[in-house]
């Protein structure tokens, strides 16, 4: 024992009685360690000497090593104020402990220290840390559940005596009857703590905080009164038989003797329920066997009725609080669950009570659901309906887990589905048109991550993304279906919506060009994100069929092609009309910078793949049509001396190198420009170099250098006399008649840049395991299995400091993992989910073992084998069982919410607002001059007439033909057709 406040440590040979003297007395300052031997032996090195010591239990001598070693830090640090002696046999230290023993055993304790409102159980489950968790509960709850007091124990050993102990027990089924069918749950229990098990305690006075001395588990026990007539013991005594062991229990009178005994029988019972039922949390049932008995079918029906009543009558049905109502609807039909739970694993079973509660239950929620759906359908959007539809798939699952398989709410998933997907449609197509609109007239967003201009992109993953969370969350196919259709068409609309923009000659800002194209790119790394959360939870072959991976990341790589050709020839149509000049006046080394200098401004807001695409596009294009403005103005030519034209073309030859060597190797660079080059060289070329140049010429030019224009250039050498350019002229019409059949090298001859990744291709089609088939006549409940209850001390690595080992207290509840700080720790220092997780004990160090789930590894070590052997064994992963349970079957196909057939009808409103976003957009007029430097202006085609023309002829029915089959893009019954939407201009009957 410890004495002098924690300064002297003194053992005697049996419990002191007044008088004795102690065995030996050891000062905790002189301890030098102590070390732990094995999960009871601990020694104490005491100055020369060693002290091997063994405690009862592990968790026992857990305590004691903590705190000795608390103690002898504490007395390390106080100024010494006793007797200091290293021998343990010190007579004057022997007698001041045997004194103050005496003084102790001869002084009555004093009286507990209450305070008005407690009695002595509240004061040790004070002491005990036991409150400061219960009083989280109603003390009415706790009156009904808990039966606490002081029992006297058996002992175990050779010697039978017995012992004052403290005992609790929380019963999981109330003991005390009442009308309140409130239940207790162990949300609030110690780390330690479970329901329906006795616990027991030595209890030494107000300062005893000692932790359990054992536990005794209420399901496994058999209760016997013992018959105290010819028994040399006195009292009220009982006896639980675990089969391994029994304990023999005293109570004081006989009132508390029945007392422990209806509460144990009401624990057991609980206990017993629990291991039979399903959810592992059976309600309290015997008031409702006890009604249904008496007062029969109509009184039950009555007392469900009632009860749903009182619980909604404060719900309502506006879509503002849809949240909440579905929140307290989900913990009525738990609340249901729990209760058929209790009928079925209730002994003997009462399937008939467990029908009529599901029959009435079900039909008065499925009542209060079809009028909240009425009231408030037209105002639902579609986050709402996705709430509704995730809750409905939810309580279609608690269903199914009691037996109960209606149809009819399976079909409700399927209507609520098919309404979300059009009013996620128009939500989303909305968005993207208004997105469009400000893009169009300079207002382009940033991309927060990458810094590039982004017009839709931002709005699809917002609409998005939710969606693909929610398929991965839940296991509904009919609402997957129509999710990934719906995100399909969105996209599909993106891509027309841009292509029509790119081929309507619309007037577009760079910055939304660019905006379009880094969108493209973007979305096809996002399609890829999403096919993997939908391949979590959804068969390949449903993903394939609806979201058609491939052919809709193809259709947005074209979509891409499409764009960068549209940036690309807005830029050299830019300057299209200067090279309608003659060469003279072409001035490139004015026009040309300026368009460079506009494009490098783009570099930093768009994707690197479409700046290269455009600049070698204007590396190809621009080069060409300047030579062909060399070969086309003959006539601004023979003003010019051929001394000047090379210099000027040696000049913006130069000019090009320049800006193109910035963006691409210097070999490919020149390879281009070799063509300008060529032309120099045939300018200045000798009478016997002539034929090599030539052929030069017209191996880069192709058919644009014939002999007129090649015998023109020859014209203009005022270097050549008249009989060299005569002999120069015979020698390149051979020539040239020779390579007649070389074509010239085209932009569409190139290899152009595509989109840097691959192709996302549709998932390879797997065997998944369907889940039951709905059909079946007869349903088979699952039982999950639950993990055992395990608790105990266990050394956690520390992630943080990589030497280091802490030791932890560990506890299973509720399939999940906790770790507290100690046993004594109000809350947990984390936990883990233990729902899917490998556990990993084949290592080289044998106490080692890992827990790993998705969230994290935890690296354990047991004390001992005999530890490690408990854990894994309570960590193996329980089977599941299977009950068959049929309490109510409905097999129609109607909803149990109303089809208004009112499916599009906010298509007027929504056309009316794409109208006029897209009547606001300026249409292109063929300019003469460049007004602004940041437009993308195109040349109206010959097409366009085509359109206006028609839009004439269709002012009867008072639509304009353009804007109509843009807008057309809303409609969600349209099914697109193999061939690529946006390979084409948006045309929908």
């Amino acid at each position: 024992m410890i004495r002098d406040s924690g300064k002297m440590l003194a053992y005697f040979g049996r419990k002191p009685k007044a008088g004795d003297e102690p065995k030996g007395v050891l000062l905790l300052n002189l301890i030098l360690n102590v070390e732990v031997k094995n999960e009871t032996k601990f020694v104490l090195h005491y100055s020369e000497r060693k002290f091997i010591l063994r405690a009862d239990n592990p968790d026992s001598q857990a305590l004691w090593v903590s705190s000795l070693k608390l103690l002898i830090e504490k007395s390390k640090e106080v100024p010494e104020e006793i007797h200091v002696s290293a021998n343990w046999k010190d007579k004057k230290l022997a007698d001041e402990v045997a004194q103050s023993v005496k003084s102790e055993i001869e002084t009555p304790s004093p009286a507990p220290r209450l305070s008005d409102s407690s009695d002595l159980n509240t004061q040790i489950m004070s002491t005990k840390g036991i409150w400061k968790y219960l009083s989280a509960y109603p003390d009415r709850l706790l009156k009904r559940h808990m039966q606490c007091g002081f029992l006297n124990k058996r002992s175990k050993g050779a010697v039978k005596y017995f012992q004052r102990r403290w005992f609790i027990l929380v019963s999981g089924n109330p003991i005390i009857p009442s009308a309140d069918e409130e239940s207790l749950g162990e949300e609030n229990f110690p780390p330690w703590m479970h329901l329906n098990n006795i616990y027991y305690f030595k209890w030494a006075g107000n300062d005893d905080d000692t932790g359990a001395l054992g536990e005794i588990p209420t399901r496994l026990v058999t209760i016997r009164v013992k018959d105290m007539s010819n028994s040399r013991d006195s009292g009220n005594s009982f006896l639980l038989d675990l089969g391994n062991r029994i304990f023999h229990l005293n109570a004081d009178n006989d009132e508390e003797l029945n007392k422990w005994i209806k509460a144990i029988e009401a624990s057991k019972e609980n206990a017993q329920e629990v291991t039979a039922s399903i959810t592992g949390k059976p309600k309290y049932v015997k008031k409702l066997i006890q009604l249904f008995d008496t007062n029969g079918k109509s009184a039950l029906n009555k007392k469900i009725s009632d009860k749903f009543k009182e619980k909604t009558k404060n719900l309502t049905t506006y879509p503002e609080t849809l949240k909440e109502t579905l929140e307290e609807l989900m913990k009525l039909t738990e609340d249901m669950v729990e209760t058929i739970d209790g009928c079925i694993s209730h002994i003997p079973q009462r399937l008939d009570i467990a029908e009529i509660y599901a029959q009435t239950f079900h039909k008065m929620l499925c009542e209060f659901l079809s009028k909240l759906w009425k009231d408030s359908y037209s105002e639902l959007t579609s986050e709402c309906l996705l709430q509704l539809i995730i809750w409905t798939g939810q309580y279609d699952t608690k269903l199914r887990s009691v037996g109960i398989n209606d149809q009819r709410v399976y079909s409700g998933i399927s209507l609520l589905s098919a309404e979300f997907s059009i009013k996620f449609f128009e939500d989303t197509c909305l968005a993207i048109y208004e997105s469009i609109k400000k893009a169009a007239f300079g207002q382009v967003e940033t991309e927060v991550n990458t810094g590039r201009y982004v017009v839709c992109y931002k709005d699809l993953c917002d609409y998005i993304e939710p969606v693909f969370i929610e398929i991965q969350n839940c296991t509904l196919p009919q609402f997957a279906e129509k999710a990934l259709e719906v995100i399909r068409e969105v996209v599909y609309t993106y891509i027309n919506a841009v292509t029509e923009i790119c081929e309507r000659n619309l007037v577009v800002p760079m910055v939304c060009v660019a905006g379009f194209c880094n969108d493209t790119v973007m979305i096809i790394e996002k399609f890829k994100s999403w096919q993997i959360k939908a391949k979590s939870t959804l068969d390949a072959s449903l993903i394939n069929l609806h979201l058609r991976t491939r052919e809709t990341t193809s259709s947005i790589v074209n979509l891409e092609k499409i764009v960068k050709d549209f940036f690309a020839l807005s830029l050299i149509d830019r300057i299209n009309d200067s090279f309608e000049l003659p060469f003279n006046e072409l001035h490139m080394e004015i026009l040309f910078p300026q368009i460079a200098k506009e494009l490098n401004s783009l570099e930093n807001f768009a994707e690197r793949n479409l700046i290269n695409y455009v600049w070698r596009c204007l590396m190809e294009v621009v080069i060409q049509k300047y030579v062909n403005c060399i070969f086309s103005n003959k006539k601004a030519m023979k003003t010019q001396s051929v001394l000047l034209l090379s210099e000027t073309l040696r000049s913006d030859g130069d000019m090009f190198k320049k800006y193109f060597c910035a963006k691409f190797d210097k070999s490919t660079v020149e390879k281009q420009l070799q063509s300008l080059y060529d032309i120099v060289d045939f300018l200045e070329a000798l009478p016997s170099d002539i034929v090599s140049a030539c052929e030069k010429v017209k191996k880069t030019q192709g058919q644009d250098f014939d002999f007129l224009t090649a015998k023109f250039l020859i014209e203009l050498r005022s270097d050549l006399d008249k009989e060299e350019k005569k002999e120069c002229t015979i020698m390149i019409k051979g020539i040239l008649e020779d390579m007649r059949n070389v074509t010239k090298s085209s932009l569409e001859s190139k290899n152009e840049l595509s989109y840097s990744g691959a192709l996302i291709d549709d998932l390879e089609e797997e065997k998944f395991t369907k889940g039951p088939d709905r059909k079946d006549s007869s349903l088979r409940v699952t039982k999950a299995g639950v993990f055992q209850n395990m608790k105990g001390y266990l050394q956690k690595k520390n992630k943080q400091k990589i030497l280091n080992w802490d030791e932890r207290f560990f506890s299973i509840k509720n399939d999940r993992l906790y770790w507290y700080k100690t046993h004594k720790a109000l809350q947990p220092l984390n936990s883990v989910s233990l729902a899917d997780f490998t556990l990993d004990y084949k290592g080289k160090k044998p106490l080692r073992f890992n827990i790993t789930n998705s969230e994290r590894t935890i690296k354990l070590l047991a004390n001992n084998s005999e530890d490690k052997e408990k854990w894994l064994k309570a960590l193996q992963k329980p089977k599941d069982t299977e009950i068959s349970v049929t309490l109510l079957k409905e097999t129609s196909d109607e909803s149990i919410f109303e089809d208004f057939n009112k499916i599009g009808s906010g298509r007027k409103d929504l056309m009316k607002v794409a109208n006029k976003v897209i009547a606001e957009i300026p249409k292109k007029k063929k300019p003469k001059v460049i007004r602004e430097e940041t437009s993308v202006e195109i040349e109206v085609e010959d097409k366009n007439a085509k359109y206006e023309n028609k839009e004439e002829n269709d002012e009867e029915d008072g639509q304009k033909s353009f804007v109509a089959k843009f807008c057309k893009c809303f409609d969600f019954f349209k099914k697109f057709k193999k061939k690529t939407p946006g390979s084409e201009p948006l045309i929908i009957n």
